[in-house]
């Protein structure tokens, strides 16, 4: 067995003499040798590609931060909007009024329509009376 058949012959002669003496004609894969010019070539090729995949990759970052940017605040406020859904309520800042309560020793904060929104035990240096404290507050209820 032969490694090089017709070598003395053009490429197109050498091809009609091989498919003229073969037995079978079929399709195969298998691997060739690539001279220097085409490995060069090849490695010229995937520089380029590499620059192109690290273009992709920078616009890609730059993407995903403006996906990020737009996302965050979308996601925040969709937790408020569902913990507002569970709890039936909602987290307001706003300004509130203390009132102290002498008799049961608490200081109540109240919003501005009057509502109880939070209470607590007084603290030592709440419990001195003051001269408004003489006056009692007449209570609802």
């Amino acid at each position: 067995m032969e490694k090089f058949m017709f070598q003395d012959r053009s490429p197109k002669d050498r091809e009609q003499l091989l498919r003229d003496n073969a037995t079978k004609v079929e399709s195969r894969t298998y691997l060739r040798a690539l001279d220097p010019a085409e490995v060069i070539e090849l490695q010229n090729a995937y520089t380029q590609k590499a620059i192109e995949l690290s273009a992709a990759d920078d616009e890609l970052k730059m993407h995903r931060e403006n996906y990020k940017a737009i996302a965050k605040p979308l996601k925040v406020e969709m937790a408020q909007i569902i913990q507002g859904v569970r709890t039936s309520s909602e987290e307001v800042t706003e300004e509130v009024f203390l009132l102290a309560d002498m008799d049961e020793q608490m200081m109540c904060y109240y919003n501005r329509l009057g509502e109880l929104v939070y209470s607590r035990p007084l603290m030592q240096n709440e419990k001195q009376y003051s001269i408004t404290d003489n006056f009692k507050v007449v209570k609802n209820g």
